[in-house]
């Protein structure tokens, strides 16, 4: 079936020049692809389950008001896909010790996607790692959105690693809201794919609530990935951290997006965003656009970007040591991916992620 997608995605909640065309993005594709069911392999630990179709219809109201990164229009298309809800529940004071895993692998020439809601009980616990795979050769579709509330002193922890094929067309956009002292972690690797788009909306509610993000990415040939960031603060001494690190190679194209909104109430509020790009490449595209929206004097607001090539006296160094310049390369990626990859609690999953990163470079020589 021919499947067809012109949404307008990834806003910024302020509006700058029109002719930086950094303002939005258009997720915009036409493929003929076969409609699959996503395929999940998953295991649920103790104290999570996946909700019954009552227990989903029960939150739907408080999940329909998440807004996510990637914008209203991502959800309209899911449900022109006609795509199901799956919902995960952690119970009240349930602090769970052990990962839900949630393994996707996506078909050659298939189009599948994914609708998740994630609920944390009062006081609960839960960590969800998803890794999204596809043969290296693989040309597909793949969706993803996922929308997360926590409630009071729930923590959420949420690791998403794209492990795509090169010819892969992705999106993968995110939601949450943070009740009084509620936390919502997430880490999230971009590694595979060719044209991506990815959004993180996060919804400081309540007193004390807190956000913090580690977000890596490599894009190499002629991918293109275009990121949106938003933590709005509404609550009183609401924390948000955004850590971004990456890499551009040959052609590659990049967009990311980080906002710090501090709303009327939220005193003693505190949010910083760094992100830190290697261009390898006079070629290569990038657009780093960090905003600091404030309706409130008694916050705390800042952010930065670092944006440029291997410092020539470290290339030098490395390769006084015979080190050559290809190697040190493919050392320095790797150290601002593995930066990221220590927030992963699960050593298997790291491999993983290692793995594909060997056979990224071992592709590229």
């Amino acid at each position: 079936m021919q499947i067809v997608c012109n949404k307008k995605v990834n806003r910024l909640p302020v509006p700058t020049w029109n002719w930086l065309k950094i303002n939005d993005s258009q997720m915009d594709f036409n493929i003929d692809a076969v409609r699959e069911k996503m395929e999940c392999s998953f295991e649920i630990p103790t104290g999570i389950r996946v909700m019954e179709t009552e227990e989903l219809q029960r939150f739907m109201p408080a999940m329909e008001g998440i807004e996510t990164g990637m914008g209203e229009e991502t959800g309209e298309f899911l449900q022109e896909m006609q795509t199901e809800i799956t919902g995960y529940l952690a119970e009240k004071e349930c602090r769970v010790a052990e990962p839900l895993f949630l393994h996707y692998t996506s078909q050659d020439h298939g189009a599948a996607f994914e609708d998740q809601l994630i609920y944390a009980r009062e006081g609960s616990e839960m960590t969800i790692i998803m890794d999204y795979h596809s043969r290296s050769d693989s040309e597909a579709l793949f969706g993803i959105r996922t929308r997360i509330y926590a409630e009071k002193n729930a923590v959420v922890r949420i690791i998403k690693l794209q492990l795509l094929g090169r010819d892969v067309i992705h999106f993968d956009d995110m939601g949450a809201v943070c009740e009084e002292q509620a936390r919502v972690e997430v880490v999230q690797l971009e590694i595979g794919g060719n044209r991506g788009w990815s959004g993180c909306h996060t919804r400081l509610k309540g007193y004390k609530s807190s956000f913090e993000s580690g977000t890596g990415y490599l894009c190499r040939a002629q991918q293109k990935l275009d990121m949106n960031y938003v933590a709005v603060h509404e609550g009183k001494k609401t924390d948000s951290r955004m850590e971004v690190k990456g890499a551009l190679l040959d052609q590659a194209e990049k967009v990311f997006r980080g906002t710090i909104d501090f709303r009327s109430g939220a005193k003693g509020s505190a949010g910083e965003e760094q992100e830190e790009t290697l261009l390898f490449g006079r070629d290569v595209v990038n657009k780093t656009i960090p905003l600091i929206l404030c309706q409130e004097e008694e916050v705390d607001g800042n952010h930065g970007a670092t944006i440029g090539k291997i410092d020539e006296s470290l290339l030098f160094y490395m390769q006084t040591r015979g080190i050559t310049e290809d190697e040190a390369k493919e050392m320095i990626i790797r150290a601002g991916i593995d930066a990221i990859c220590r927030r992963i609690p699960d050593e298997a999953s790291v491999k993983k992620v290692q793995s594909y990163i060997e056979e990224v470079f071992q592709y590229e020589s």
